[in-house]
């Protein structure tokens, strides 16, 4: 299965929001975690939220905190 340019290799957990997967990013050439959120996706206002939060946190650097590469 293919998401968003990463090609997805296993399951790694799920929650009540979503799964995360381990990805291979195929123009990056490197492993992510994609992160699936299918029960928000009916929900504009939820969805807005999310990615308001998603370009927030893409806008930090530091080591303890995950890269955000696409939305």
């Amino acid at each position: 299965m293919e998401c968003g340019g990463c090609r997805i290799v296993e399951l790694i957990g799920r929650g009540s929001m979503g799964a995360v997967y381990k990805a291979k990013h195929v123009g990056l050439n490197r492993y992510v975690a994609v992160k699936l959120l299918p029960s928000v996706s009916n929900d504009p206002e939820l969805v807005k939220r999310l990615l308001f939060e998603a370009r927030a946190i893409a806008k930090l650097e530091h080591p303890n905190i995950v890269q955000v590469y696409d939305v």
